[in-house]
């Protein structure tokens, strides 16, 4: 069973989202998120296995993709995410070992005019990166470092309300384990 989960926020952090993805942007047309935590927080897609590669997303000025395989096409489908900062539908594209990333990539490039494409320089693997170099020619691949992350740090008001929440089950615990140990 394909585990996803909606993340919800204000409309207010939606804006605030939106204005810094796009700021993620400001010297490149696009950018590809290999990063799994990266991709939960722009989607809120969570897949099976933390050390598989299940789902990579292309951000676009006015578009979120998300390919993923046929395993995980349904609960990909499922993500009409509020979290989007392109406020568009997420487009979900369907890859395979005969329909890979590198070349459903290439082709949305065309279509997108793509010409300078950002990728996570601590995600992606070498393997990957000459895979797409070799399928996306005329289009420049610029490294990037901690562009979503920088994003992340900035919490919502819903995240500091878990954080908190988990802090208190936690002191809880805590409290109740003291009470069982004998010295």
């Amino acid at each position: 069973m394909v585990s996803y989960q909606l993340s919800r926020q204000s409309k207010h952090f939606e804006v605030i989202r939106y204005n810094h993805c796009m700021d993620l942007l400001k010297d490149i047309a696009a950018l590809l998120i290999t990063n799994p935590t990266n991709i939960r927080y722009l989607t809120g897609f969570i897949g099976v296995a933390t050390e598989e590669r299940e789902v990579f997303a292309l951000l676009t000025q006015d578009q979120l993709f998300l390919f993923t395989n046929s395993l995980y096409l349904e609960a990909a489908r499922k993500l009409s995410n509020p979290t989007n900062p392109t406020n568009n539908p997420i487009k979900c594209v369907e890859i395979s070992r005969e329909n890979p990333l590198s070349k459903k990539l290439a082709k949305i490039s065309q279509e997108e005019k793509i010409k300078r494409l950002g990728f996570e320089e601590n995600d992606l693997t070498v393997a990957e990166f000459l895979k797409l170099k070799k399928e996306l020619r005329g289009i420049r691949l610029i490294p990037t470092k901690n562009r979503i992350e920088d994003l992340r740090i900035i919490k919502r008001d819903d995240e500091i309300k878990n954080i908190r929440q988990a802090a208190k089950i936690t002191d809880e615990c805590f409290d109740f384990i003291l009470g069982k140990i004998r010295i």
